[in-house]
């Protein structure tokens, strides 16, 4: 089993420190009895890019200070020296994290990496780099005696982290590299989780979520569970958004529906609590804020909303005597456009048919009828809900959810704008292709995204309460 777990610059954000996330990380393996390796390059590395981050407030705080609206004084060092102090201070302040240091053996391996483009050295736009990566992955192994099943390294860039230990005659196989979201498959034993898990988790989360919500917290964008560290899927959006920018911000507005969990693992060091990894699907507009530094140092930037997106986002749950302590994130969350639009009516029943087993908790029954178009939906505590294909013309359907307070639909309709046939100019009637829109139905016939139905139909099956 490792006993400590190194991280990489980039496993945060843009690779910067994340403070909160590493307290929680440090927490969590505590109770494992692993440590948390921190490279002081990689602090190195956050160092640099704070004060890159701070470079870019500058201009705002002189146009505030000039209206009079901030003190004169700028708060923020510019000196990445003096960044580094700041950071390692708070860095080492965090219990079960330990700053490893640099060693000249290391070093020189690095540089060497770097000029012959070895291990992790590569070229990027003209300039040889990878020296820091080649360099921080020796010191932790040094750390860890040479021997690499004692480590895991936590990085979003697996590639240098393998390429350093090949040049070095190691094994990949006897190295562990993970994203954050599956750390602990490396640590612990792994289970799936039973119903009873599944249950007590959704109802935290949905518990927590109508908690925060009703208090009216709109202050501050998905109150009840703070997202911040999202990579988007442009291109599903159509190319909006300031496609090749930097994200320096990006939320959920406003504060995101739960839709549903997913693939959840139980990991337990053979004591009754236990943690759980999953994803939160969740429902929203994303607020986007981005900017890219040219060459010449002008900023060019970029504000504006996605709407309708799903965002999936690993977590991990705590469990203590039964009950959920606490979730929080474990990984980099993905957003993409809703599917909205299919090729064909045969398509957009396909990817809901193969949406609905994905949900954590809900059980497709496909046997439960003699006919292919109903099947039932089973949940936990006997919950179950009807589900009814209806069949249109043009191959357009409507999917009916029929459960002891549920009574909603989602519904495919062709495109509107564009007629279902046409005159050719021999006069025969043409039938045109057409787009198929799936789209929800509440009980009062209004239309919605699908993923609010979606929400609907799952709490329903997970919630614990009795019918």
């Amino acid at each position: 089993m490792p006993t400590a777990v190194v991280i990489d610059t980039n496993l945060w954000g843009r690779g910067t420190l994340d403070i909160t996330r590493l307290r929680d990380l440090a927490r969590r393996l505590a109770k494992l009895r692993v440590k948390v390796w921190i490279p002081t390059q990689v602090v190195m590395e956050w160092a640099r890019h704070a004060v890159d981050d701070v470079e870019l407030i500058i201009p705002s705080w002189t146009s505030l200070r000039r209206a009079g609206l901030v003190a004169d004084r700028f708060p923020l060092t510019q000196e990445v020296s003096v960044m580094l102090d700041q950071l390692l201070e708070a860095v080492n302040a965090v219990d079960n994290v330990t700053v490893l240091p640099m060693s000249g053996t290391a070093a020189i391996a690095g540089i060497r990496d770097q000029i012959l483009r070895t291990g992790a050295g590569t070229v990027r736009q003209g300039v040889r780099t990878g020296a820091a990566d080649s360099s921080w992955v020796r010191d932790a192994l040094i750390a860890a005696g040479n021997d690499p099943s004692r480590i895991v390294f936590l990085t979003k860039n697996g590639k240098d982290v393998y390429a350093t230990m090949q040049r070095m005659g190691i094994s990949t196989e006897e190295i562990y590299v993970r994203p954050e979201h599956r750390l602990l498959d490396s640590i612990v034993a792994v289970a799936n989780a039973s119903e009873h898990m599944t249950a007590l988790v959704a109802q935290h989360l949905l518990e927590l979520r109508h908690r925060e919500v009703s208090r009216g917290l709109r202050l501050v964008a998905g109150a009840w569970l703070k997202v911040d560290d999202i990579a988007v899927d442009y291109a599903s959006f159509g190319g909006e958004g300031g496609e090749g920018l930097d994200a320096i911000d990006v939320q959920i507005l406003p504060e995101p529906l739960l839709v549903g969990m997913a693939n959840l693992k139980v990991f337990s060091n053979g004591t009754v609590d236990a943690a759980i990894e999953f994803e939160a699907i969740l429902f929203g507009d994303l607020d986007l804020s981005r900017r890219e530094v040219g060459d010449d140092g002008a900023v060019r930037s970029w504000q504006g909303t996605n709407e309708n997106a799903v965002v999936t986002v690993p977590l991990v749950a705590e469990v203590l005597d039964g009950v959920v302590s606490g979730v929080t994130v474990a990984g980099e969350a993905r957003a993409e456009a809703e599917p909205r639009w299919f090729n064909a009516p045969a398509a957009a029943r396909g990817w809901l048919t193969e949406w609905l087993p994905r949900l954590a908790g809900v059980t497709v029954d496909l046997d439960a009828s003699d006919t292919t178009n109903e099947f039932m939906l089973f949940g936990v505590g006997g919950r179950k809900v009807g589900c009814d294909f209806v069949c249109h013309s043009d191959g357009e359907w409507t999917l009916n959810f029929v459960g002891n307070s549920i009574r909603t639909a989602i519904i495919c309709r062709g495109d509107r704008n564009v007629p279902r046939r046409v005159q050719s100019p021999s006069g025969r009637m043409v039938k045109l292709r057409r787009n198929f829109e799936i789209r929800g139905e509440d009980a009062d016939g209004r239309t919605t995204s699908p993923f609010p139905i979606l929400a609907k139909v799952w709490g329903y099956l997970v919630e614990q309460q009795g019918e």
